[in-house]
């Protein structure tokens, strides 16, 4: 009965006491009663128990790098490709109302957006910048709208080469490895 009780206390501590503290390298925000309130400023903050709740989250840059892409250029041209960015949450409350997990899915939509730049553009566009311009001003206006920005947006790799996923397909079906 009596650890019941402490797990009870533990789960709804953050609900229950009546300070926050937010550290240098955090967003926060007061939400009352579940509505968002003013965004706070690093420190010790006040807040009446069980009415107001402080939610806070990493305010630091975050570098990612996607994994390869075998893709085919408009010209008919094999390209692996990997793209690198960096992204930072803006807007705490924007990114708190918009999306569950924002910088796992920014990923994805990096990778989606690469997808669909290399396979509208000739081989001779991907290596050049329009690909990359594409991509990068696709990808800030996505994560805009979920209340993060993104710089850093650059080509790790970009070289003509066949798909490895239909190489070791080909290789499969004759039996080669």
């Amino acid at each position: 009965m009596i650890e019941k009780l402490l797990s009870l206390i533990q789960q709804f501590w953050r609900h229950l006491v009546f300070w926050a503290v937010v550290d240098q390298e955090e967003l926060a925000f007061r939400r009352s009663w579940g509505k968002y309130g003013e965004p706070l400023a690093p420190g010790l903050h006040w807040k009446w128990p069980v009415r107001d709740v402080i939610e806070k989250d990493d305010g630091r840059a975050f570098p990612y790098q996607c994994d390869p892409q075998s893709l085919t250029t408009a010209d008919d041209t094999s390209v692996v490709v990997q793209l690198a960015f960096t992204v930072q949450v803006a807007d705490i409350r924007l990114y708190w109302s918009t999306c569950f997990s924002g910088r796992a899915e920014i990923q994805d939509v990096a990778c989606v957006e690469l997808g669909r730049a290399v396979r509208g553009l000739a081989w001779s566009d991907v290596k050049g910048a329009k690909a990359l311009q594409q991509v990068s001003r696709r990808l800030k206006a996505a994560a805009k709208d979920w209340g993060m920005s993104v710089s850093d947006v650059e080509f790790i790799s970009c070289v003509r080469a066949r798909s490895y996923r239909l190489w070791q397909t080909q290789t499969t079906a004759t039996g080669q490895e």
